[in-house]
């Protein structure tokens, strides 16, 4: 694929998904959100094609081989993914044990009151 035109150029850069064009080489440089996005969305299943039409790129304007290539590439960059498959919560496993612990004693308060409430 050439180059851009300066409008198609301006309209991609307007984008969030993109951080710059280089209009005579036909290059775009996405967001590192945008490439974070689509590489965990890929991963679950989510077409490219249709992330990159959500986005407000036209696969006909981009290019279906550059939006191929550009997932391959962001599907394998680890620090895209880092967190992804080491899931760790906000506030860590303490704070996820502790709430563990408070969701246990609700239901169970709930359950004794459920049981109040059939004894009626």
């Amino acid at each position: 694929m050439g180059g851009f035109t300066l409008a198609e150029a301006a309209y991609l850069e307007s984008l969030p998904a993109v951080d710059r064009v280089d209009a005579v080489h036909g290059r775009i440089h996405y967001s590192r959100d945008f490439k974070r996005h689509v590489a965990i969305a890929y991963r679950r299943g989510e077409s490219p094609t249709v992330l990159f039409r959500q986005a407000g790129l036209d696969p006909l304007m981009v290019g279906y081989k550059r939006i191929e290539r550009a997932v391959a590439h962001w599907r394998e960059d680890r620090s895209l993914l880092s967190g992804v498959d080491g899931f760790v919560p906000v506030g860590g496993w303490d704070g996820l044990l502790g709430l563990s612990a408070r969701v246990s004693a609700l239901e169970s308060r709930v359950g004794g009151l459920e049981s109040r409430e059939a004894d009626r």
